[in-house]
């Protein structure tokens, strides 16, 4: 049975080398605590406003 305060682990990352550094330190921190690690690739497709009315742009 794991004791460590660490089960489970969950990183993001967009693939920039400053996030890379983050990643590398989950993954680290995951292995010496025995948890499980996950991971989410975040993709900006666009964005879209909304205007004080409430509407969309």
């Amino acid at each position: 049975m794991n004791s460590s305060i660490f089960r489970n682990i969950m990183v993001a990352t967009n693939g920039s080398e400053l996030v890379r550094k983050a990643v590398d330190t989950a993954i680290e921190i995951a292995k010496l605590s025995e948890a499980k690690l996950y991971a989410v690739h975040v993709i900006a497709l666009g964005y879209y406003s909304i205007t004080r009315s409430g509407d969309a742009e």
